[in-house]
């Protein structure tokens, strides 16, 4: 599964600094992440990076930085670590660091929405897929004009 965005890892040290900055380590599967590559997406989530002073514009809006900018909008201890750029984050909620929950700004309200980050990102490329099935799906009955497997009508393809 493929989620890379055009940014490469970063070092056991510079996360290390980044744990420091923030006063706790980063769960584990999301320091796995960040060693393979600094800046990944997955469906519409877009994660915050690690600021990474030779890519600083790409990373500028880096995970430090977004979770402490307006913290008091948050509940205490929700760890930010990705925007879908509506508003809604997803993150921990801290000490939690295997449960990913979504926080919906529309709501107000956190929610549990994968077990781990590697859940969530299988959840997320398996809409992807399905998406792209539907799409094809719907391409090929424009192009027909026919829905195979829907009808009562005995079918010849």
């Amino acid at each position: 599964m493929e989620h890379q965005i055009g940014l490469p890892g970063i070092t056991e040290e510079r996360l290390q600094e980044v744990e420091t900055e923030l006063g706790f380590s980063l769960p584990s599967e999301l320091r796995t992440y960040f060693k393979k590559e600094n800046k990944f997406e997955a469906g519409e989530w877009q994660f915050h990076p690690i600021k990474d002073e030779q890519y600083i514009k790409r990373t500028w809006e880096d995970v430090v930085h977004v979770n402490s900018t307006d913290a008091e909008d948050y509940p205490d201890g929700f760890f930010r670590i990705a925007a879908d750029g509506s508003g809604d984050e997803l993150g921990y909620l801290l000490p939690d660091t295997e449960t990913i929950v979504l926080w919906d700004h529309e709501e107000q309200e956190l929610f549990p929405v994968a077990p781990t980050l590697v859940v969530f990102l299988e959840q997320e490329q398996q809409l992807l897929e399905s998406a792209m099935q539907a799409e094809d799906f719907l391409q090929t009955v424009i192009e027909t004009g026919t829905v195979y497997g829907l009808s009562k009508l005995k079918q010849s393809g």
